[in-house]
């Protein structure tokens, strides 16, 4: 009996390390793998509800959820963010391509209504989500962002870099909508 509750909590299908989960809400979760699934999960009856086989050609490392879009994104080791439907029939919505190098990290900014995307190109890029067109596209200088984090009170962006610093942005600042001081 033990082994039957253990195994009613487990949500099995991935076929390689499981890197990423997220809650989208109304008992669903997402989950995406080195196997290069994106998968949806009832957890209600702890099953699969849709898997996108090849969702990229590389492991996938990241997830992210758009509530008010209602949109999921996935970032691998390639150079694009694949936007998704959250919900039935979780279809392609559209490709977020302009890096030079692998993508690192994903946010949704919801207080700004676009998606923030670092790459090992040493650059951040600010997304209209509608258009899926580069906004903004900032180099750092030194070295890649390996992931980061939005901070909703303070409204800024928290890069850790690959250079052991944690460097932390201004999101008015990333926008552009206020003038830069000093280097980035």
């Amino acid at each position: 009996s033990n082994r039957r509750d253990e195994e009613s909590r487990e949500l099995r299908g991935h076929e390689a390390r499981v890197t990423a989960v997220v809650e989208l809400g109304d008992h669903v979760l997402a989950s995406v793998s080195h196997d290069m699934t994106l998968r949806f999960w009832d957890l209600h009856t702890r099953h699969e509800m849709h898997c996108v086989h090849r969702a990229h050609d590389n492991p996938i490392h990241s997830v992210e959820h758009a509530d008010m879009r209602e949109e999921v994104a996935t970032a691998a080791n390639d150079p694009v963010v694949k936007i998704w439907n959250a919900y039935k029939p979780f279809a392609l919505k559209g490709v977020l391509a302009g890096h030079a190098g692998d993508v690192t990290a994903v946010k949704w900014c919801e207080w700004r209504m676009f998606w923030i995307t670092a790459a090992d190109d040493h650059t951040i890029r600010v997304w209209d989500p509608d258009l899926g067109e580069t906004l903004r596209c900032l180099s750092i200088r030194g070295e890649a962002v390996t992931t980061m984090m939005l901070d909703p009170l303070n409204q800024c962006l928290v890069a850790a870099m690959l250079d052991r610093k944690i460097r932390v942005f201004d999101v008015a600042q990333l926008e552009g909508l206020k003038d830069r001081f000093g280097v980035w």
